[in-house]
Parts: C-alpha cells; sequence; structure tokens
C-alpha cells in the first residue's frame, strides 16, 4: 500500500517542473549550479547520426554529467568506437539481430558500479554512479524496449527490481525509450503509471517526445520517460527539448539542492508540514463529487478525482513547530540511531 498524499504531492511537483523547450541551447540557459544535468534521445542510428548529435550537444558537454542514447542499432566492437572527450562510455548492443542497443556515456569525474542486470523484456544499463567531490550517489537505470516485447512483463520486471534492487532511500533515475505512450488511456499504461507510484516514482515527462508520419498523417506520442525518486534534499526539473535527429525530441533532466536558506531556517526553528486530518475529513465531506458521475472512463475519472484529493490536501496543510526531546530521550545517542537505521535498511 502507498502513501496517497505523497503520491498526489508528487503529481502536483509533475506539473511544475516538466517544462518544454525549443532547443539545447535553451535548455543550457536554465542551468543555475545544478549538481546533475543528463540529457537522453533515441536515435535509430548512431553510425547514421552521429556528427550530427556531436554538433547539438556540442554546447552542454562540458557541462552534462551523463548522455544516454537508445536504439543505437550497431555491434558491440563498432559501439567501442564512438568516444567523447572526458567522458567514459558503456554499451549494450544485440547480438544476433539489428536495431536496439543503449549506449551511456559519464563524466570521468564520477565512481562507477556497473551492475549486471538484465530485464528480460527490455534492454537496460543499471549502473550506480558516485561523485567524488560530495559523495552524493545516483542509481540508473536506462532502458530500450522494443514495442514487440511484452509489456507487463517487463513492467513485472522493473517492480521486481525496484523492490529488490534498490534501497528505499536510493536517488533513483529511470530514463530511456519505454515505448509505452502515456497520453494513451488504457489497462497497460494505467499499470505501467501505478508501478511507478506503487514505488513512489514520479514520471515527470508528459509531453509528446516522439514526431513521426504514418499513412501520410502526422502522429505524436510520449513513449521517452524519466521517472525520479529522490531524497528531500534535492529539486528537480525535466525538460522536452523539442529538436532531433530522427524523429525523437531530446529529454532532459537536471537536478540541485533544495535551497539552503530555507533548509537552514526550517532545521534551526524546527518547523515541519503536517497534514490535519480532521481537515481532510471536512474537506471531503464538502466537496462536490457529482461532476463525477457523468465520465465514463475509468481513467479520467482517477485522474479528476486525483486533483481533488491533491486539492484536499493541500489545503489540510499546517506548518508546526516541533518540540525539541534531545533533554528527555538522552538514551537515543549516535550507536543506537545507527542500530535503527541498520534494521530499517
Amino acid at each position: 500500500m502507498f502513501n496517497n498524499n505523497l503520491i498526489l504531492n508528487q503529481i502536483n511537483n509533475v506539473t511544475r517542473q516538466c517544462e518544454t523547450l525549443q532547443d539545447i541551447e535553451t535548455w543550457k540557459n536554465t542551468i543555475n549550479n545544478d549538481l546533475f544535468k543528463m540529457i537522453h534521445i533515441n536515435i535509430k542510428s548512431i553510425g547514421a547520426k552521429w556528427d550530427l548529435l556531436c554538433i547539438k550537444l556540442e554546447p552542454v558537454l562540458d557541462i552534462l554529467d551523463v548522455i544516454v542514447f537508445t536504439e543505437i542499432n550497431v555491434k558491440k566492437d563498432e559501439a567501442d568506437c564512438y568516444q567523447l572527450r572526458n567522458y567514459k562510455q558503456i554499451s549494450k548492443c544485440r547480438v544476433n539481430r539489428n536495431g536496439g542497443g543503449i549506449m551511456l556515456f559519464y563524466r570521468d569525474k564520477y565512481q562507477i558500479e556497473d551492475y549486471d542486470y538484465n530485464l528480460d523484456e527490455a534492454e537496460n544499463i543499471f549502473i550506480k554512479l558516485k561523485n567524488r567531490k560530495n559523495n552524493i550517489i545516483w542509481h540508473i537505470l536506462a532502458i530500450y524496449r522494443s514495442p514487440k516485447l511484452i509489456q507487463n512483463r517487463c513492467l513485472d520486471d522493473l517492480n521486481f527490481w525496484l523492490q529488490n534492487g534498490v534501497k528505499k532511500d536510493d536517488n533513483i533515475i529511470i530514463v530511456g525509450d519505454i515505448n509505452i505512450c502515456i497520453m494513451k488511456k488504457n489497462s497497460d499504461n494505467t499499470k505501467y503509471l501505478n508501478t511507478l507510484y506503487n514505488n513512489m516514482l514520479v514520471p515527470l515527462i508528459k509531453s509528446p517526445t516522439r514526431e513521426e508520419t504514418l499513412a501520410g498523417s502526422p502522429t505524436i506520442s510520449s513513449i521517452d520517460h524519466i521517472n525520479v525518486r529522490m531524497k528531500r534534499q534535492f529539486v528537480y526539473t525535466a525538460s522536452v527539448i523539442t529538436d532531433k535527429v530522427a524523429d525523437h525530441y531530446f529529454i532532459a533532466l537536471r537536478i540541485s539542492r533544495v535551497n539552503n536558506n530555507n533548509l537552514n531556517y526550517a532545521q534551526s526553528n524546527s518547523f515541519k508540514t503536517v497534514i490535519i486530518n480532521r481537515t481532510v475529513q471536512e474537506q471531503i465531506e464538502d466537496t462536490d463529487w457529482s461532476s463525477l458521475n457523468n465520465i465514463n472512463d475509468p481513467c479520467e475519472i482517477y485522474d479528476k478525482m486525483l486533483e481533488k484529493f491533491e486539492t484536499i490536501y493541500e489545503n489540510s496543510k499546517k506548518i508546526v513547530k516541533i518540540d525539541d526531546k534531545k533533554c528527555i530521550t538522552p538514551w537515543v545517542n549516535e550507536r543506537i540511531k545507527e542500530e535503527i537505521k541498520l534494521k530499517q535498511e
């Protein structure tokens, strides 16, 4: 069972923290002392697009931390030929057939653990990056899922990884072309979103990320995703950059710390935001739910209910001062805190 209040807050963050930009130069201008910057794009064929990719990425190559390419369509010995200065490269390529594949570049300032973890119904790279300067660790799962593979099995694998492959307080980034269009409302896509929400991940990208022409008609879809779960001291912003080298747009992520002044104020004064349950109950009773009666689409009902509960919880918040109990609980020393932490892990 998941915390509805947390989920609703996260959905609220999605609406505030995703932006659409016209090119990479514009995205660069939004960067301001961010701790971590990442870009992803599906390129169809790295061999055909490499030179254009380098030109497009040139303005930000010196400031990015991670670059992910999906559907690179090369063999392993060919993949090793693609390198970027001050980056190290990892790739996973298909052996017996063309297409697919993932290539990930990371800055050489990071220590890395490359985990040999394989999703059965998707190609993936799972790494843990540790910044040598600030010791912050990022757990990154890059994915390319072919639309020919079985979606439900992929989601079961993903859920298993989230339950067993990482810890609840890890900083997690899932990025890639997952070939699940969240603009469409159906049971399969709902299962995907529920898998994320149940594991406290925030799906940041909801705008179109692919534009192509099928049977003479333009079509759009949102199949390239960035999903995150972060510790409270971090804030994050995702971007859809409507420039492309194939038929997919760039998607990007930047992460920074919570404003230090606000954090210090909260800590020094021992304040926190709480939800008043009585107010929640009153808000539920006073809310007009009749508008849901005329909606036949279950997904639309779900979305409308989330909006209403988001408003309810927002109106039920209160800032309270926390009493300092250190003087009356002197037995809670550092050793006991470490034991509690160990037990929770």
